[in-house]
Parts: structure tokens; sequence; C-alpha cells
């Protein structure tokens, strides 16, 4: 007999604005020791609302992940485009952006390296302020690179 899993649902955490990468990865592993103290267990789970998406959604990270530390994993909101949110799908979608646009890739890659980078990490005030346009896009970009930042922050995190 399988037990059943139970996902607890944690407060929203929430990374914007100029915040280093040592900052973003105590922030994020503090919440996690914070609300998840006491409620450990086999078959426990958690998911943590991280972002809002401009299709109404939340994006929202579970934990624990594959490697059972402060590992999660970002849950790729379904028909955004992303299928898994593999890092070879991503690559592809990438490759595509440029294809179709070469300089609104330009300015997509810029909003990749300042989430990398950590110098801008609020997706919606890097879109406000330079927007994207693609005709017929195969993935909304907001919810690209929200998806990125956190893969990186989860990155940042295990390594």
């Amino acid at each position: 007999m399988t037990k059943k899993k139970q996902v607890i649902l944690g407060p929203e955490i929430k990374i914007s604005g100029q915040c280093g990468r040592f900052e973003i990865v105590k922030n994020v592993v503090s919440a996690f020791i914070e609300f998840e103290k006491d409620k450990k267990g086999k078959g426990i789970e958690f998911r943590y609302p991280v972002e809002d998406l401009s299709n109404g959604t939340k994006l929202y990270i579970h934990r624990p992940g594959v490697k059972w530390n402060f590992d999660f994993k970002v849950e790729i909101p379904i028909n955004c485009g992303l299928g898994e949110g593999r890092h070879d799908q991503i690559a592809l979608l990438l490759r595509r952006l440029k294809e179709m646009n070469s300089q609104s890739f330009t300015r997509l890659w810029q909003m990749i390296t300042s989430l990398y980078t950590c110098s801008n990490n609020d997706v919606d005030d890097m879109l406000l302020q330079n927007p994207i346009s693609y005709q017929n896009p195969p993935v909304v970009i907001d919810i690209l690179l929200k998806v990125i930042k956190w893969l990186f922050i989860m990155e940042d995190i295990i390594y």
C-alpha cells in the first residue's frame, strides 16, 4: 500500500529588484526552513507561489526536488509553450526566438543576463521598461523569463 502524498501550500516567496545571489539564496532557503521546520515527514511535499504570470495564474516551486536537500522543482505552467521546461527545450525555444527576430532576441538575452547576474530580478519591471514583441511567439515571454529566473535560483541553491 502506497502512502498518499500530502502537499502543503507555503507562503509566497518574492524575489525582485536588485538582490544579490547570496541574499537570494539566503531568503529562499530561510523561507523553506522557517515554514517547513515543524511539518516534516514521509510523503509531505511543499508548494510555494513565487511569481504572478500574465495569463492570470501563478508560478510555483515544489519541494523536495530530486536531490532532497534544499532542491526544488519549478512547476511549468501547462500550455505556456515551455513543454516540460527541460534545459534543452528552453535552449531550443531561445534559438527559435533568435531566428524569428534578432533585435527582440538581443533585448531578451540582456534580460536573461540581468537575471543571471542578479542585477535586476524583476521581470515585469524589465519588460515594462523595455518591451519585447514577437509576432506569434512560441512562448509567452514573461513566463519564459520567470521560469528561467527560478531555474537560475535553483541552480544557485543546489550548486
